[in-house]
């Protein structure tokens, strides 16, 4: 392939294009963030089933229990906030993302 024939399939690296690939590192940085809060959730799950078992087993009463899951609850509601304004973000960037491709085309 020629010079000519390369630089006719890859488009120029405007300030659009530099916008473009800023904004999808971004994103990628982003899910990447949100993919380990839901890690550890799961992990603060696996520790929640770990806390029933000694109530289960008869080791623990029903009031310490009570206290660990308004506990749990709170940061499962943190996360739940926090993962929408991710999700908020990662929808303000397609939004940049489709407006920059159509500045562009």
């Amino acid at each position: 392939m020629s010079n000519q024939e390369e630089s006719q399939r890859t488009p120029p690296a405007s300030g659009t294009f530099a916008h473009l690939e800023s904004s999808v590192r971004r994103l990628i940085r982003q899910s990447e963030e949100l993919r380990a809060e839901v890690n550890a959730a799961e992990a603060r799950n696996r520790e929640l089933m770990g806390l029933l078992a000694p109530v289960a087993e008869g080791e623990e009463g029903p009031e310490s229990l009570v206290d660990k899951l308004r506990a749990a609850e709170a940061e499962r509601q943190e996360f739940r906030e926090r993962l929408a304004k991710g999700r908020q973000v990662a929808e303000r960037m397609m939004a940049r993302i489709r407006f920059l491709e159509g500045q562009d085309g």
